[in-house]
């Protein structure tokens, strides 16, 4: 396991270079506490609201105009994160974060509940509430992404690394990196997720 003192792949600036750099590295970047603490509350307080209307599997489309869900597309709409995506996809055409699909976990479910889409391409995860060992912290095994195929999650491995984060990290990871899903077992878990693909 990593030394979780010193963590190469966490970032504190939203520079596209350095997370495409962490990202074709280690298959995964984490942008501490990328929404301010402005930005925190509201964002906090729609996606409870969105949970307690529609669930707690909730896909909102970019391209729908509605009221709902604005403070989410506002955050998975940052000039930075097309940046990333332009450079991580390079001359090919791809679909910048067509839907965001925000999912609330709560303790008591025997399974894990994945964080991420499964699909080629590069997503984009937003913490809305802190995520840690209490409520089921992703894992990932770096570099996984550069082996050519997913190796199967169970595999053990030194290079698994928890991706602990606070409230309004963004983790910036290449789908073809393996993820572990974790149970929740403490306090719930509310996460939000944009996947960019080739097309």
């Amino acid at each position: 396991m990593y030394d979780d003192t010193f963590l190469p792949y966490e970032l504190y600036e939203t520079d596209p270079a350095e997370v495409v750099e962490q990202v074709s590295k280690y298959g995964v970047a984490v942008l501490v506490e990328q929404v301010n603490g402005n930005d925190r509350r509201p964002l906090f307080r729609e996606a409870r609201n969105l949970t307690h209307e529609h669930g707690d599997r909730v896909v909102l489309r970019q391209d729908d105009d509605g009221a709902e869900g604005v403070t989410l597309k506002w955050a998975f709409g940052q000039p930075w994160m097309r940046t990333v995506a332009e450079a991580f996809f390079g001359t090919e055409p791809f679909v910048f974060n067509p839907e965001i699909t925000l999912i609330t976990a709560e303790p008591g479910n025997p399974n894990p509940v994945p964080q991420v889409e499964e699909g080629p391409g590069l997503t984009f995860l937003l913490y809305v509430t802190g995520v840690d060992a209490g409520n089921g912290v992703l894992r990932a095994i770096l570099g996984s992404h550069s082996v050519g195929k997913r190796l199967p999650s169970a595999e053990p491995t030194d290079r698994l690394v928890k991706l602990n984060g606070e409230m309004g990290t963004i983790v910036v990871i290449d789908n073809d990196v393996t993820l572990r899903n974790a149970i929740v077992r403490e306090y719930p878990r509310i996460t939000a997720a944009a996947r960019c693909y080739r097309g």
